[in-house]
């Protein structure tokens, strides 16, 4: 269930945030009356949210009424729903960049996209800059990690360059990248980083593995393009998501 879910035209958010003027029980009252409509209507677990708020102990309640006001803030300073995970895209900016020119890809040797793909990581810095070398990617390719799944090379770049700040931020490979196989590339790396968040917060250091994947030489349109980045973290993805509402110090 997502932070400030919706129930009958009424967000948790926004019954949070009128708990948190005073109106106490009603709180409960109302969210479980409205989820009770929608379950009935959706056929979903709506109807568990209002007894989970009314069961709750205060202070998880105070929590709650808390973190959800926060996310309703936050979804009104980016005029549209906040998506799950640090990489997940904004929303399409205009019908321009559905028209925008796609880039022209450049297939080649493995070997050399390791060079590529070093150059990227370690110099540009890309996982903040967005300065990636899109040409060895397919359009589609898909970018996973322990917060979010995003296919697209422009949706995952977009996003990068909206949530972090890359003039404090920093990546640093452990060791040279390798190829592991004939389509399959990996790495380890250390990064942190700061979000450009209101409450600036920060991404503590962390240590990650990535593997790039190269589609087979079949035909297709993405045949000998990276068409898959896959991140495995030192930490997991609840505690990254956490992280996100953590207000930092500059």
């Amino acid at each position: 269930m997502r932070l400030a879910t919706t129930i009958g035209g009424t967000s948790s958010a926004q019954c949070a945030v009128r708990g948190a003027h005073g109106r106490g029980r009603s709180l409960s009252v109302r969210c479980d009356a409205r989820a009770r409509a929608a379950g009935r209507e959706k056929g979903d677990d709506a109807d568990d949210f209002g007894q989970v708020v009314e069961d709750a102990p205060s202070s998880i309640s105070r929590r709650f009424i808390a973190l959800a006001a926060l996310t309703s803030t936050t979804r009104a300073a980016f005029a549209a729903p906040i998506p799950y995970g640090l990489y997940a895209p904004p929303p399409p900016s205009s019908s321009a960049s559905a028209g925008a020119t796609k880039t022209k890809k450049t297939k080649t040797t493995a070997e050399r996209y390791v060079d590529t793909l070093t150059d990227d990581l370690a110099n540009k810095r890309y996982f903040f800059t967005g300065d990636l070398t899109t040409e060895i990617f397919a359009d589609e390719c898909r970018f996973i990690d322990p917060t979010t799944n995003v296919k697209g090379v422009e949706r995952y770049l977009r996003a990068v360059r909206v949530l972090f700040d890359d003039s404090r931020s920093s990546v640093r490979l452990l060791a040279p990248l390798r190829l592991t196989s004939p389509t399959t590339i990996e790495g380890d790396y250390v990064a942190e980083g700061y979000l450009k968040l209101p409450w600036n917060p920060k991404v503590p250091a962390y240590e990650g593995h990535i593997v790039w994947t190269i589609a087979p030489d079949d035909g297709s349109p993405s045949a000998g393009l990276i068409v898959e980045q896959r991140q495995t973290w030192s930490v997991s993805g609840n505690k990254a998501l956490l992280e996100t509402f953590t207000p930092s110090v500059r």
